[in-house]
């Protein structure tokens, strides 16, 4: 036992003493086992812990393929990697970890303990993931802040309502780099931001069925956390903006009546403004819009994305 509601165990472990008798080091094999009193678990075939001389956690190096869980009433999560490395602060709390090699994270947040509440989902991978924690008023470590690195993939998907009936809302993030930053709202750490740098894409799926999808050099997203446009507690994007070399595709959902398939429009442009209020869409810099009958090409062009409706200058 290692501080407050945490604990190590292992099938082999050789622990190394201070003068005083007090351990400062162990170094673990076999099915090693961290807890960290709040429902969190990592299992790795080996680990090297570094103590205080208080018996707190300083660092732990775990390696040989290593898995995460944790459960809680609003929050559940697993995740995996080849390697990880932790740094905790002097009163022994976790405050920053590293995973690599193949890293996947997964969460399902849940507005309440109600079996019908809303939830939202994300999930997280790239080569390399970087966490940033700090410890709230009740001393419970909370993610801050994420860096994901290496072909980095977000995806963020939540429940929402369509005249009446159950659907989905989700957005999917690419980069060659991903920042995120968190927010408390619900009881649990919701996205507030995450920026891209470097082959950026963005896929979105309204609850209509409509798919977007963007590519460009840069990506800028703020989420609303906590509500969503239709009022339900979910993870939507509040704006988004891309920037250089914009790409963007659209399939619009087929119209009761229509014979044919809704055809996919395509624009470029040097920059890409979304707002996920008003559900408009605005194009700028040598904007140029086509689908299968026209092309188009202008300064700027803003669109309604429900309504389909455009105005170009």
């Amino acid at each position: 036992k290692t501080g407050a509601g945490q604990t190590v165990e292992a099938q082999r472990m050789v622990v190394h003493l201070r003068d005083d008798g007090s351990a400062e080091r162990m170094e673990a094999e076999g099915a090693v086992t961290l807890t960290d009193g709040d429902g969190g678990q990592v299992i790795a075939p080996r680990g090297d812990l570094l103590l205080s001389a208080e018996s707190r956690p300083q660092s732990a190096v775990l390696s040989g393929g290593l898995r995460y869980t944790a459960s809680g009433p609003l929050r559940q999560a697993q995740g995996e990697a080849a390697d990880g490395k932790a740094a905790f602060d002097r009163a022994g709390k976790l405050q920053h970890v590293t995973l690599m090699g193949a890293v996947r994270l997964h969460e399902r947040l849940h507005t309440s303990d109600a079996a019908n509440g809303t939830w939202s989902e994300r999930d997280l991978e790239a080569r390399t993931v970087e966490l940033a924690l700090a410890s709230n008023s009740g001393g419970k470590a909370q993610l801050q802040d994420a860096k994901a690195s290496g072909e980095a993939r977000l995806k963020v998907m939540s429940s929402a309502s369509k005249a009446g009936h159950p659907a989905t809302t989700s957005s999917d993030l690419n980069a060659d780099t991903l920042t995120a930053h968190f927010a408390p709202a619900a009881g649990v750490q919701r996205l507030a931001a995450v920026n891209g740098i470097g082959h950026t894409s963005l896929r979105r799926v309204d609850a209509a069925g409509v798919v977007s999808t963007s590519s460009g050099d840069t990506l800028d997203v703020r989420f609303r956390p906590g509500m969503s446009s239709a009022g339900h507690s979910g993870e939507e994007i509040s704006t988004a903006v891309q920037e250089g070399n914009v790409v963007m595709t659209q399939i619009p959902v087929k119209r009761p009546g229509d014979a044919n398939a809704p055809q996919q429009e395509k624009a470029t442009a040097a920059r890409a403004v979304f707002d996920g209020a008003t559900q408009k869409l605005t194009l700028t810099g040598k904007v140029q819009v086509e689908d299968a009958d026209s092309v188009l090409w202008a300064d700027r062009v803003a669109t309604e994305q429900k309504s389909g409706d455009a105005e170009a200058d």
